[in-house]
């Protein structure tokens, strides 16, 4: 394969991999080796090093006096994985023997390790982790995989990286089982109302809340009678009751009809509420 020659030199261009057919594969990461040769009245004994450019090739190396040129390039795009469900990965039982390598002919093969280090089976009363590495098959790529993408049934956290196939799962203490999402989206706080007294707490079957009132600033904790024609917020710190948890809860989960805005924050496990005027 040539590259376009100029008034100055030719040359001639080896790829690795090799590129079969003349088509680059998806998700592969090529290096260019191209050899360059002075035309009549030029001589390559003068350039110094790295003076050569390729667009779109990060780094671009030669050697002083070499016509011998390095260029590595991005890796191909590929198809998005979209198993967001990572199959296989069996959740820690007394006992029984981990799973570490799993071949799987969709979108990715994986390997798992363990932490603690599992010699042959798991122990008792014991909280283990996977980290989970994905290899992307064939036309697949992880460049865009969002941050947190993955799932592992059974585990109480499941963490990855933006653009990252490495997969964190956090599973229950063995003989314990994964507390289960919160499914309650109601929950009961009386509106402002001029001369009531401040909620401070909430509480449902799933979880608890602690509330604290803000007027474009925090209401002072001692003051817990409602002003009139005052526009109220809340913000509400959320705690799950044993054998649930928030993590998985959608963005805006929680529901409010006295409120004019919910927001509920799943990252940090906050509601927002806004309040209309007292009267």
């Amino acid at each position: 394969m040539a590259i376009t020659e100029t008034t100055q030199y030719s040359g001639t261009v080896q790829w690795d991999p090799s590129v079969p057919g003349g088509r680059f594969a998806a998700a592969t990461l090529y290096t260019a080796t191209i050899r360059l040769t002075a035309e009549p009245g030029f001589t390559l004994t003068d350039v110094g090093e790295n003076f050569f450019t390729v667009a779109g090739a990060d780094p671009v190396e030669n050697s002083a006096g070499s016509g011998v040129v390095t260029a590595v390039f991005p890796a191909t795009a590929g198809e998005v994985i979209t198993v967001s469900n990572i199959p296989g990965v069996i959740p820690p039982a007394t006992g029984e023997v981990p799973v570490r390598d799993i071949r799987w002919n969709a979108q990715y093969n994986l390997t798992v390790s363990w932490s603690p280090t599992v010699a042959d089976t798991f122990d008792a009363a014991t909280q283990y982790a996977a980290k989970i590495t994905l290899r992307a098959l064939s036309l697949y790529s992880f460049t865009a995989v969002p941050a947190d993408f993955f799932k592992v049934a059974g585990a109480i956290t499941v963490r990855n990286k933006e653009g990252s196939g490495v997969v964190t799962a956090v599973f229950p203490r063995t003989g314990e089982s994964a507390p289960v999402a919160v499914t309650v989206p109601n929950f009961t706080l009386p509106a402002p109302a001029a001369g009531g007294i401040l909620a401070r707490t909430i509480e449902t079957a799933q979880y608890t809340g602690w509330v604290q009132w803000w007027k474009g600033v925090l209401v002072n904790p001692f003051d817990d009678i409602f002003q009139s024609g005052t526009t109220y917020g809340a913000t509400i710190y959320l705690t799950a009751k044993p054998g649930f948890t928030l993590e998985g809860v959608p963005e805006d989960f929680f529901e409010l009809p006295e409120a004019a805005v919910v927001r509920f924050s799943s990252g940090f496990n906050l509601i927002i509420l806004r309040f209309p005027a007292t009267k």
